[in-house]
């Protein structure tokens, strides 16, 4: 956001957070960001960001007190902490990866949450084991608060989509901000 208004001072931005599905045009909100394509009909998506490595990641604390696994099903062992899906309610599955083979891991864990941060800071705290997208992870692995474990694992998430009505003619700050959007991306692509 920083770049976008110091380029255009004029414009005013008010963000809403809120991971439920909302009706943009009831809500009278010109936009919305989804991580993947889940959007309502009669709407345009542009992509934000690249799909998402899904990692997972637990505290040093956590570690020292459980042998870390070596495979995703030994996951069953261990403390997770999982994430409900505020859109719809379900309890996100952990999907890894290798190869040509996949594997869904129907964890347990004595915590479930409904917001990334709280899932973050529940791992940071030692609390358990989290499945995370790896932006989300990056700083705190550099940093040493959080370890990778199962790397030759992966998952995979979509990657972060801005999605609007589309009507022919968007609000002119609509118009102006999906162009910024748009000259953004490439310069973060090299191109």
């Amino acid at each position: 956001m920083q770049p976008f208004l110091a380029e255009y001072p004029a414009i005013r931005l008010e963000i809403v957070v809120d991971d439920s599905v909302q009706d943009l045009v009831s809500g009278r909100f010109d936009a919305g960001i989804h991580v993947g394509q889940r959007i309502q009909r009669d709407m345009t998506a542009l992509r934000l960001s690249d799909d998402f490595r899904m990692l997972t990641v637990a505290s040093p604390a956590y570690l020292r007190r459980h042998r870390a696994p070596a495979k995703p099903e030994e996951l069953h062992q261990h403390n997770c902490i999982r994430y409900r899906l505020p859109w719809n309610g379900v309890i996100q599955p952990w999907i890894y990866d290798r190869g040509r083979k996949q594997t869904e891991v129907t964890v347990e864990g004595s915590l479930i949450v409904n917001d990334l941060d709280l899932q973050l800071h529940a791992a940071l705290d030692g609390v358990g084991v989290a499945y995370m997208a790896e932006p989300l992870a990056a700083p705190y692995l550099a940093q040493g608060a959080l370890v990778t474990m199962l790397e030759q694992w992966t998952g995979t998430l979509p990657g972060v989509y801005l999605y609007y009505p589309s009507r022919r003619q968007p609000p002119v700050p609509l118009r102006v901000f999906l162009e910024f959007i748009k000259k953004w991306r490439k310069r973060a692509a090299g191109r």
